[in-house]
């Protein structure tokens, strides 16, 4: 078992998360979220989540993946942005396919663009290459390399690592 496992994403991006450690306090920003159990030395991936509050939502379904499917991490990705964490959520569960994602609590075939639907919202271009959003540093550059790409509109003009507001 390792301090950190990388993740593949449908897209072909990989997402790195942190072994949650007993007696290491959770974060309470936003992040991405995985339940795992280790077989024989494999890695499986059990499900993954994306939450405002990693602190105070990350385990909401921990007990029950420990008794049905033996979870024993729990590892997390600090991801202040709404808009990426439901991204990488979705290209994560298309890749993974996690047996507790498939179990109906999300829709597991919904492409990126789905996540956003229902909102109202018109996409808007975002030049390869630009800092809009820290693009470069993001780990969907790799679909941005290829010229301009669609994204959801929103706060086009700050950084993708501004915080979503505090919830009560």
């Amino acid at each position: 078992m390792r301090d950190y496992i990388d993740i593949k994403g449908a897209s072909g991006a990989s997402y790195r998360f942190m072994l949650f450690k007993d007696g290491r306090p959770l974060s309470p920003a936003g992040g991405n979220y995985l339940y795992a159990r280790y077989t024989g030395g494999r890695f499986e991936l059990l499900y993954a989540g994306e939450v405002q509050n990693l602190l105070k939502d990350s385990r909401s379904r921990w007990d029950e993946a420990r008794s049905r499917y033996q979870a024993s991490d729990l590892y997390t990705r600090l991801n202040l942005s709404e808009r990426v964490r439901q991204l990488e959520h979705i290209d994560i569960v298309q890749a993974n396919e996690p047996p507790m994602n498939l179990e109906g609590e999300w829709p597991p075939r919904a492409s990126p663009s789905d996540a956003f639907a229902g909102r109202g919202e018109q996409p808007v271009k975002l030049e390869a290459g630009s800092a809009v959003g820290k693009a470069a540093e993001s780990p969907l550059a790799g679909e941005l390399a290829g010229g301009p790409k669609e994204l959801p509109p929103g706060n086009a003009g700050q950084a993708a690592a501004d915080a979503d507001p505090p919830h009560a």
